[in-house]
């Protein structure tokens, strides 16, 4: 059986995951790559169990 609670934080890391995603797609990759502010807070942290 599915904990909904579970569930629904797990939703919602997946929505936060998203929108970092979309946030950095608008850095060509040459830039995104070569300065380390954004691709290291494009690093996501371990889920939480």
């Amino acid at each position: 059986m599915v904990r909904q609670e579970v569930l629904h934080q797990r939703l919602e890391k997946l929505v936060e995951y998203q929108r970092i995603l979309k946030d950095i797609q608008k850095y060509k990759v040459k830039e995104f790559v070569e300065n380390p502010l954004l691709h290291g807070s494009a690093e996501l942290p371990p889920p939480e169990y």
